[in-house]
C-alpha cells in the first residue's frame, strides 16, 4: 500500500518525464542481415490513450512476508482457465533458492500461490532451485516448469516439474539432463500443440576453465513428454557451439509446427562484438539448414538479453539491448518470418536513460508488448512497455526510489501480464505484475 501511494503522488511528474527524455521509431535497414527485400514502414500513429487502454493496479505476487529476496519472474498464459502462472525463485538465508507461483486471473484477481520445487523441511535435499522457465499445456490443463538445480557448488543440472492448472498437485520433481564438465545455466521451455511435447533449452558451460561459471560452450536440449519425462533421454541436442552462444530464448510456432532459438554470439572483433542469432529446429529439434544461422543483430556495439516470442502464424519478434555505453543501452526488437524475409520490421527506443533486459509477449492478432527496465540516473529502475510499436512508450511500475527490475511479459486474449521484481532500501524484494490492455476490454479486480 505504501509503495501504490508514492506512486500515485508522482504519476503525472514522471508521465512528462518519460515522454519528454525518450523516443521510439520504426525503421528499417542497416541492423539485420539475410534478409532479400524489407518493405517501408509508415511513421507510427500516436500511443494509446487513457481512453483507449487499461493498465491494472500493481499487484504483488509473492507471498507477504518480510523475510527472503525473490528473483526473475517467468508468466505463461492458460487460455482454458482465463488465468497466468507467475513462477520466480525465492533467495533465503545463508543463499538457499527455492521455487515459488502464483496464479493470476485474466481480470487482476489474485489466486492461490503455491511451491514449486523446494530442497528445504524435513526430508529435504537442501539443493537450491533456480531461474525457473514455464509453458502451459492447453491439451492436458498443465504447466511444466523447468529450472537449474545445483548438483553441487555452481554447478547445475536442468530439472522439471508438471503443474496443474490450479497447482501444485502431487507430480514429483523429474531429472531432465546434466553433463560431465558442463554447468547448464537459464532454461527455456515451450510447448508443441502438434506431437503434445515440450522442447527445453539452455545454455551449456565448459567447468574446466574460468569457473565459476565456465565459458559458453554451446546451445543445448532435450525434448521432454507431457509427464515431464524426457524424450530419448541418451540423444540430447547441441544446436550450435559456433562462437560461444549462451543466453538462448524459445518460440514454439504452431502453425508451420516448429520453433525457433534466439540467442548471443561472442565474436572477439572490434567491428562486431556480441551479437543477436537465430537458428529454426524442427517439431523433433533437428536444426533446420538451410536456413542455418540468420544474422538477426550484427552492430559494432555489443547486443545482449535476446527475447522471442510468436504469433502463432507466421510471424516472430526478437527483442535485445544494445550497448552505447556502459551506462547508455537502447532496446531493439525485429520481426521476420522464415519462409519469405519480406515484410521486415525493425523497431528501436532511444533513450538518454539506461535500457535493459527486454522480454516480449506476442498474441493471435498480431498484437506485442515489449517490456524492459530503465535506470534512471541513480534514482532506482522503472518497467516501460511498449505496445505494437507505437510512437509513446507506457511508465509500466514507477521507479520512485525503487528498484524494478527483470520483466517477464506473457500475452492473454485480450491484455498481457507484465510481472517483475520491485525493491527498496526497507522492504525486501518481491514479485509484483500488472495487466495492460490495448482495447480497454477487462476490469481489473481492485484488492482490498
Amino acid at each position: 500500500m505504501k509503495k501504490n501511494l508514492i506512486r500515485l503522488m508522482i504519476l503525472a511528474l514522471l508521465a512528462s518525464f518519460f515522454i519528454s527524455n525518450s523516443s521510439v521509431m520504426a525503421q528499417t535497414g542497416g541492423i539485420v542481415s539475410n534478409i532479400t527485400t524489407q518493405t517501408k514502414v509508415e511513421p507510427a500513429p500516436k500511443g494509446p490513450t487513457p481512453d483507449t487502454y487499461l493498465q491494472g493496479e500493481e499487484l504483488q505476487l509473492s507471498p507477504a512476508n518480510s523475510d527472503g529476496e525473490r528473483y526473475l519472474p517467468d508468466v505463461a498464459y492458460n487460455p482454458i482457465d482465463k488465468e497466468y502462472l507467475v513462477v520466480w525463485h525465492n533467495t533465503w538465508g545463508g543463499g538457499f533458492r527455492d521455487i515459488y507461483a502464483r496464479r493470476v486471473r485474466s481480470n487482476g484477481e489474485v489466486l492461490s500461490w503455491f511451491s514449486v520445487a523446494s530442497g528445504g523441511g524435513p526430508g529435504g535435499d537442501s539443493k537450491s532451485r533456480l531461474q525457473p522457465a514455464v509453458a502451459f499445456n492447453s491439451q492436458r490443463r498443465e504447466y511444466l516448469v523447468v529450472y537449474m538445480y545445483e548438483s553441487s557448488p555452481d554447478v547445475y543440472q536442468i530439472w522439471g516439474r508438471v503443474i496443474p492448472w490450479n497447482g501444485p498437485g502431487p507430480n514429483p520433481e523429474k531429472f531432465i539432463f546434466s553433463w560431465v564438465d558442463r554447468s547448464l545455466w537459464t532454461p527455456r521451455v515451450a510447448w508443441n500443440a502438434s506431437a503434445n511435447e515440450y522442447l527445453v533449452a539452455w545454455n551449456s558451460f565448459n567447468t574446466t576453465s574460468s569457473f565459476p561459471p565456465g565459458f559458453a560452450n554451446d546451445i543445448g536440449g532435450t525434448r521432454v513428454d507431457y509427464n515431464g519425462d524426457v524424450i530419448n533421454p541418451g540423444s540430447p541436442f547441441s544446436w550450435t557451439t559456433t562462437d560461444y552462444p549462451h543466453q538462448v530464448d524459445i518460440a514454439y510456432n504452431p502453425t508451420y509446427n516448429e520453433y525457433t532459438l534466439a540467442y548471443v554470439t561472442v565474436h572477439s572483433s572490434a567491428t562486431t562484438k556480441n551479437d543477436i542469432d537465430a537458428i529454426q529446429i524442427s517439431s523433433i529439434g533437428a536444426l533446420l539448414n538451410p536456413p542455418g544461422i540468420k544474422h538477426i543483430a550484427q552492430n559494432v556495439e555489443d547486443e545482449n538479453n535476446p527475447a522471442i516470442a510468436t504469433d502463432n502464424l507466421n510471424r516472430y519478434i526478437v527483442a535485445w539491448d544494445m550497448e552505447k555505453s556502459s551506462t547508455n543501452h537502447d532496446v531493439w526488437a525485429v520481426t521476420f518470418d522464415w519462409d519469405t524475409n519480406t515484410g521486415l520490421t525493425v523497431y528501436a527506443v532511444n533513450s538518454t536513460d539506461d535500457d535493459t533486459n527486454p522480454d516480449i509477449g506476442y498474441n493471435t492478432a498480431g498484437d506485442w508488448m515489449l517490456a524492459w527496465q530503465r535506470s534512471l540516473s541513480g534514482a532506482g529502475y522503472a518497467i516501460i512497455g511498449w505496445w505494437n510499436g507505437e510512437s509513446v512508450a507506457q511508465n509500466i511500475a514507477n521507479y520512485a526510489f525503487w528498484e524494478n527490475e527483470a520483466p517477464a511479459v506473457a500475452a492473454g486474449d485480450s491484455n498481457f501480464l507484465i510481472a517483475y521484481e520491485g525493491d527498496s532500501s526497507v522492504i525486501n524484494r518481491h514479485i509484483y505484475g500488472v495487466l495492460w490492455s490495448p482495447y480497454a476490454l477487462f476490469m481489473p479486480v481492485i484488492r482490498k
